[in-house]
């Protein structure tokens, strides 16, 4: 897919511009850019890649909690352990 960005007033006010890239999880996406001036001088390409992982991270799980009274001390304990 090529996509051209024409740069505006705004993108130098905000001194950089913003193309959105369709990110597929699992496929590393790589972006090619170059500058064209107004009389056709061009930039080298600049390109980078990105890696994607949308996959949530094990979280923990609180299995029973106990809250019980020693000697006017409480004690209240978590049992946790990790999604597999």
């Amino acid at each position: 897919m090529v996509r051209t960005h024409t740069i505006t007033y705004n993108d130098r006010v905000a001194g950089h511009i913003e193309v959105k890239v369709p990110v597929v999880d699992g496929r590393l996406p790589t972006v090619t850019a170059k500058i064209v001036d107004q009389a056709g001088n061009s930039s080298e390409n600049g390109k980078r890649s990105i890696s994607s992982d949308f996959t949530a991270p094990n979280t923990p799980v609180i299995t029973a909690v106990i809250d019980e009274w020693y000697g006017g001390v409480g004690l209240m304990m978590f049992l946790v352990k990790t999604k597999a």
